[in-house]
């Protein structure tokens, strides 16, 4: 061995013995479509008043005048899908990319009943696009009952392999543990911890009539009363909560990370703000909202994902410890329906994710749409990329200290407007070009939303001036306690400012 050869590999050697942890992430794929709200009695010579079905009564008597017809054979923004709609996007998925390594299929339903011909068609047009990969339901809220969970796994017997029964059996839930990775998806039955639907003038439709209870028909899901009744008092619903503390237990025993997914999420409505409602809107029960936020916080190390749907917009929440540090994020996609919710409307949308499949840790999503109006005035569907997030929100990395910062942005008097403008395009996946339509309590519900999740601190958001939302970056819980000591803190600057120096 020539002298001097030793030294001048050592950096190589050293380079070749390092861990794994090291080296490029492994790349990997997964689709994530939510609320496809399938309706199957969908017609063009339907009545965008009546959801775009074929109406015998006369409208004349209600002084609604002639039949208002559908936009066109993709949908409208007044009805749910149509089937055309849900090929063209299951389609579209196949085309961007079918080599995935899942689907999260989040609002998934109905499957009993007239309708449950839905969540059957759906199904099909999925295992059409993906033949080689699983799709993860997870329940939409028609499926709330333990008789409909028996038909729910059989209808997606083949996707869930068997050690998922027992659980989704007992109450919609089960989880998958990938043996060869450390990744495992927990996919929640987040209907167990919901409010009880409200008999309000929502719950009827244009026609006076009651809504059915159905994932087509936007109202009030009806339960029988002591179903409802021993659901809101149960502390532990269908046991969900024993067994997701022991599944994140588990996970954590065997360094496993996890996906936390779910229908609905917890903390208020970005876009139906109502602070004299527990939830701000139609959310989680308040002990169960509390519950979760808890869990989540202490386990933030091993969640690299949270995953939900329900609110048919394109946002974001973040998670905060108790000392105001941001620690977990959650995210929610726009809906494949574009049916009109209380808080606005929504192009349809579909998103692809890129993640390290050695780890579980999210890189990037691409958010994809379709433009409604010139696909029905067309008559053919362009789903187009909107945008990646990571360039999109100039992000470095996908982490709750990131999606802080740019909620963060939205209340700097500088970049603020410009920055929230982004935003919201993105929220109704570019339906709407800027936000002339979202007034400064608009804006201000989607900061809170964001950033306070409990209850109680989101009505505090929401009720503060805002003057209050500073453009600091301080966190939201911190800012919190300051706004709740203003009226202890005032009394003392002014007897401080009156004594004579």
């Amino acid at each position: 061995m020539r002298p001097g050869w030793w030294p001048g590999w050592l950096p190589l050697l050293l380079v070749l013995a390092l861990p794994s942890a090291y080296t490029q992430p492994t790349i990997g794929h997964f689709w994530h479509i939510s609320d496809l709200h399938y309706d199957v009695n969908f017609s063009l010579d339907g009545d965008i008043r009546h959801n775009c079905r074929r109406w015998s009564g006369n409208g004349n008597v209600l002084g609604m005048g002639e039949s208002r017809r559908p936009d066109g054979k993709f949908g409208d923004l007044h009805c749910d899908a149509p089937l055309s709609l849900l090929e063209s996007a299951t389609t579209a998925m196949k085309d961007i990319a079918k080599e995935v390594d899942f689907v999260l299929w989040t609002g998934a339903g109905p499957v009993t009943g007239h309708d449950s011909s839905t969540a059957m068609t759906v199904t099909s047009l999925l295992l059409r696009a993906f033949t080689s990969q699983f799709v993860f339901p997870v329940l939409g809220p028609d499926v709330r009952h333990a008789d409909h969970y028996k038909q729910a796994a059989e209808i997606w017997r083949n996707w869930l392999p068997e050690e998922a029964m027992p659980t989704f059996y007992k109450g919609g839930y089960y989880t998958i543990e990938q043996k060869s990775k450390p990744l495992r998806i927990v996919a929640l039955n987040t209907n167990l911890w919901l409010e009880p639907g409200r008999s309000t003038a929502s719950s009827r439709d244009a026609w006076g009539e009651p809504r059915r209870s159905r994932e087509g028909v936007a109202g009030v899901v009806r339960e029988p009363w002591e179903v409802r009744e021993n659901r809101v008092h149960d502390e532990d619903p269908a046991g969900q909560w024993s067994w997701l503390e022991y599944e994140l237990q588990k996970a954590r025993i065997a360094k496993k990370t996890v996906y936390l997914v779910g229908h609905t999420g917890p903390g208020a409505d970005d876009r139906a703000p109502n602070p004299t409602l527990s939830s701000g809107h139609g959310g989680l029960l308040d002990h169960h909202n509390t519950r979760f936020l808890k869990l989540v916080k202490r386990n933030a190390d091993i969640i690299v994902g949270q995953f939900f749907s329900n609110r048919h917009s394109d946002t974001f929440r973040v998670v905060y410890n108790d000392s105001g540090s941001p620690v977990s994020w959650m995210l929610m996609p726009p809906s494949v329906t574009p049916r009109r919710t209380q808080g606005g409307s929504n192009n349809p949308g579909i998103r692809l994710y890129k993640y390290d499949n050695s780890t579980g840790n999210v890189l990037d999503y691409s958010q994809y749409y379709l433009d409604l109006k010139r696909a029905n005035r067309e008559g053919r569907a362009e789903w187009k990329l909107g945008y990646n997030l990571t360039s999109y929100y100039s992000m470095r990395e996908v982490s709750a200290r990131s999606f802080h910062q740019v909620a963060e942005s939205f209340t700097s008097s500088e970049a603020g407007p410009t920055s929230f403008a982004r935003y919201y395009r993105a929220n109704s996946a570019f339906l709407y070009d800027s936000p002339s339509n979202c007034y400064p309590q608009c804006q201000r519900s989607h900061y809170c939303a964001i950033t306070c999740l409990p209850y109680s601190d989101y009505r505090t958001c929401m009720e503060s001036p805002a003057s209050a939302l500073p453009s600091s970056g301080a966190s939201a819980p911190r800012r919190l306690l300051f706004l709740l000591l203003i009226p202890y803190l005032l009394p003392v600057a002014v007897l401080a400012t009156g004594r004579p120096s």
